[in-house]
């Protein structure tokens, strides 16, 4: 890890890429790939390779925090959530925040043009007494992991990459002394030589 490798570019086709005035793409067989169309290389550093198992990111989450007569006041102010869950003695508060929704936000005790909140926390204008019912529902978003969906494959491999430029794009930041680009051309194929066709 850590190293930039060269990823050939592979133009699907058919049709004609930036550079070329011929019409070419991959090659199928029996609607699968036998020869690929390398029309470039690009410069990736290699971040990290993960496993399977690796890459399931986190599930979405949802619980509710409440807590039925309070065992104290809570003085007006501004709280984040976990804040506000420990003041009132709640014993399901957020892992974090911000979370990414909030809903159902009762205080008995309170009007709701005494309250206001978002999805970090809320603000009391006014003294939350003790013996309050205060209840609130919390929720994060399903989170991808860094390759996206997980695959069925058991072992698929994910390669965390970061962008050093392409030979097609002008920035390409390596030394090309060992980039040379052969547009794919095999004389077994009909109409498939591309730019290398016999004159």
């Amino acid at each position: 890890m850590g190293q930039i490798r060269d990823f050939p570019i592979v133009w699907e086709g058919w049709s004609v890429p930036t550079g070329s005035a011929t019409i070419q793409g991959s090659i199928y067989q029996s609607n699968k790939i036998d020869k690929y169309d390398v029309i470039g290389f690009a410069a990736l550093k290699i971040i990290n390779v993960l496993r399977r198992n690796d890459v399931a990111g986190t599930p979405a989450q949802t619980d509710t925090c409440s807590k039925n007569n309070t065992n104290s006041a809570v003085v007006a102010g501004t709280y984040d959530w976990i804040q506000f869950a420990a003041a009132m003695g709640c014993p399901k508060p957020p892992p974090s925040v911000p979370v990414d929704s909030i809903s159902n936000v009762t205080i008995d005790s309170l009007q709701p043009t005494d309250y206001t909140y978002n999805t970090t926390g809320i603000t009391l204008a006014k003294d939350l007494p003790r013996s309050s019912s205060v209840s609130f529902t919390w929720h994060f978003d399903a989170k991808p992991g860094p390759c996206g969906p997980v695959p069925n494959d058991n072992s698929a491999m994910c390669v965390v990459t970061e962008w050093h430029g392409s030979t097609l794009t002008g920035d390409y930041d390596q030394n090309k002394d060992n980039i040379t680009v052969v547009r794919l051309c095999d004389l077994a194929y009909t109409n498939s030589c591309l730019d290398q066709r016999p004159r």
